[in-house]
């Protein structure tokens, strides 16, 4: 619990100011969907200088994914980036934890996720890429630079809890086929296929976890990237690729919502036609020019990455309550909309999807 004098000085930290009046006048607890870090967050009130503020308090988990990373995040570069991120009002360290906590804006209404807004929001990435690139702290971690031995050291562990579903769930058995299992092994083995594909592709300051639950769509208005607790620094189409794979499945994880909401539309905007609205959108923001083929390139190693994450990760989502009726419905030949599903329907669908242009994308790698 973050006491109310710890939350005025931290605001008053934020501002630079020692002496600017602040009171809390009212705090809640916010009803979470769950959420992946376990973080924690509160709707707070405040007077500050004589301004009522609504503000959404998050405690960053005690994870050593998210550290101290996002509250440093917000005091160091959010401030200086053109794309809309949340206004910080405060944040602080957490007494005896490595982590800390962060006074955020209150989002505006927002509208329901759309396909087409994803340009909107490859558009808004694209200037923080331009902004940084090769200009990315050093204190931001380097996922892609590191041993990849150790960053894919879940991978074994994941493909055997899958194969071990698909035994013996039959209706999870086309998920990712025995080939797509065998490509992920080799990859794993043999990661330096992986580390060859985005080598040459130049740094810049990436969110790393760009998927629709990370983005508000106010209503004719930017895009608000939030949830920057693995921000980092690499080739930059990482945050196009995870975007576009994870499009399929809509995600509603938005602190002071009740429910998730999943479905899958079939055909929505290609990796192609979003990768030239980003680069469209770099050019105009990029000081120098823009080396396109280096950065385009690791568009296979990326999307083979991500797969690989993913292909773990399935297990876990599904090995709890099965949704056998959502499943059988979204096997219907034809079916053009896969609404009301729920989430793990949902992203199950969209997962075989991925899965299934893991394939070539894997083989390419692996030439």
């Amino acid at each position: 619990m973050i006491s109310n004098a710890e939350l005025c000085a931290g605001i008053r930290r934020q501002r630079g100011d020692d002496v600017v009046p602040v009171r809390v006048l009212a705090r809640a607890h916010l009803k979470n969907p769950e959420i992946g870090s376990g973080a924690h967050f509160e709707r707070v009130t405040l007077e500050i200088a004589g301004e009522s503020i609504a503000a959404v308090l998050k405690v960053i988990a005690p994870d050593p994914i998210c550290v101290t990373r996002e509250r440093r995040f917000y005091e160091e570069l959010a401030p200086q980036l053109r794309a809309r991120v949340p206004r910080a009002y405060g944040a602080g360290a957490v007494a005896g934890r490595d982590d800390g906590w962060i006074l955020l804006e209150e989002f505006p209404r927002a509208d329901r996720w759309r396909p087409a807004r994803a340009f909107d929001v490859v558009r808004a990435i694209a200037r923080v890429h331009a902004q940084t690139l090769a200009q990315a702290p050093e204190w931001l971690p380097r996922p892609f630079a590191r041993d990849l031995h150790s960053a894919l050291a879940h991978v074994p562990e994941g493909l055997e809890r899958l194969e071990a579903l698909q035994r013996r769930e039959p209706l999870v058995r086309d998920l990712a086929s025995p080939r797509a299992l065998e490509l992920a092994r080799e990859l794993e083995r043999v990661p330096e296929r992986l580390r060859r594909a985005f080598a040459d592709s130049p740094e810049a300051l990436i969110h790393r976890d760009l998927h629709p639950g990370n983005v508000w769509l106010p209503r004719a208005a930017e895009p608000i990237l939030f949830d920057w607790e693995v921000v980092s620094a690499g080739p930059p189409v990482f945050d196009v690729t995870l975007l576009c794979q994870y499009l399929a499945v809509r995600q509603l994880r938005i602190p002071g919502r009740s429910a998730e909401v999943g479905f899958f539309v079939p055909g929505g905007p290609s990796f192609e036609k979003l990768l030239a609205a980003y680069f469209d959108a770099f050019d105009r923001n990029a000081t120098a020019p823009v080396p396109r083929e280096a950065i385009a390139s690791a568009a296979s190693g990326a999307f083979a990455w991500e797969a690989l994450y993913r292909l773990g990760w399935a297990a876990s989502q599904l090995e709890s309550h099965m949704p056998r009726r959502a499943l059988r419905l979204a096997r219907i030949p034809g079916l053009r909309l896969l609404g009301g599903l729920g989430d793990r329907a949902a992203m199950y669908v969209a997962w075989r999807a991925m899965f299934a242009d893991f394939e070539p994308r894997a083989e390419a790698l692996l030439r």
